[in-house]
């Protein structure tokens, strides 16, 4: 068998899946929608125990701070329980999978509460949240059951909840899901998808973040910087360019405000770059 278009084994016989869906190498089992099981028949040769060497003792919190190296935005994801009713989480386990059909992926723990309204979904949607959606991501993450308590929402397929306020959504049809370990790893083929001029929310070792423009050219920092002295945040004392004490307010809460400044973007990045000079 190939990489793509591989054969499942199922409680119905021989499954032949799209070339899309890409199953993974070995035996392994998962689910297809509608919760039919499969079962790959490939075979594996493992290598004798007598030839392996000894596995080190896995330290689970130092590798989950390794896993936390990585920046990753943070996403919501909807969709409706068997009655109907609303229910979503966050998440920062999204990721593309394919451009052409295009279709994106995202795993949860088998032991969270969501798991079964997600495994009977036909429909749901990926909302990636914009900076300062800090306390929505905070509110989804909760393990009660009011997620939507004073959440402004309208209804997608199959009357999933579509939330406001994002950097980008994507409403999925739900495709496949399989087993990764102690998560069940969800894949969707993308239906719709908006995007929103807004600055994404990013999250690092635990801590919410922004993202900031690259440094202006020379020419357009000139210019920023002499709006930001228009604007009271910074002054020229004695040839000598510094911070005012609004400037340095701003300053300090420059990531949290992560473009909601009111400044423009060149603004904004000639700050971040005069404040790091200015500590250097």
């Amino acid at each position: 068998m190939t990489e793509r278009g591989r054969r499942a084994v199922s409680s119905k016989g021989v499954l032949s899946l799209p070339a899309f869906f890409a199953l993974p190498a070995g035996p392994a089992a998962g689910r297809l929608l509608g919760g039919e099981t499969y079962l790959l028949t490939d075979q594996v040769h493992a290598m004798p125990e007598s030839a392996q060497p000894p596995a080190p003792e896995f330290d689970r919190r130092a590798f989950r701070a390794a896993l936390g190296a990585f920046v990753t935005g943070v996403t919501i994801i909807t969709t409706c329980d068997e009655s109907g009713a609303p229910a979503g989480l966050t998440a920062n386990s999204f990721n593309s999978v394919s451009l052409d059909p295009p279709m994106v992926l995202w795993s949860l723990a088998l032991d969270s509460t969501s798991l079964d309204a997600f495994r009977q979904a036909k429909w749901w949607a990926v909302h990636v949240l914009a900076a300062g959606q800090e306390e929505l991501s905070n509110q989804f993450a909760r393990k009660d059951t009011q997620k939507f308590a004073g959440v402004t929402y309208t209804t997608g397929p199959g009357g999933i909840p579509l939330l406001e306020g994002f950097a980008a959504r994507f409403v999925c049809r739900a495709a496949f899901e399989y087993e990764g370990g102690d998560h069940a790893i969800f894949l969707g083929a993308v239906e719709v998808f908006e995007q929103a001029p807004r600055a994404p929310l990013i999250y690092h070792q635990g801590r919410y973040g922004g993202v900031f423009p690259a440094a202006p050219p020379a020419a357009d920092e000139a210019e920023s910087v002499a709006a930001l002295e228009q604007r009271g945040l910074v002054e020229t004392v004695d040839g000598i360019l510094r911070l005012t004490q609004e400037g340095r307010l701003v300053a300090t809460g420059l990531v949290a405000l992560a473009g909601n400044s009111g400044l423009t973007q060149h603004e904004t990045s000639a700050l971040r770059h005069l404040v790091a000079r200015l500590a250097a």
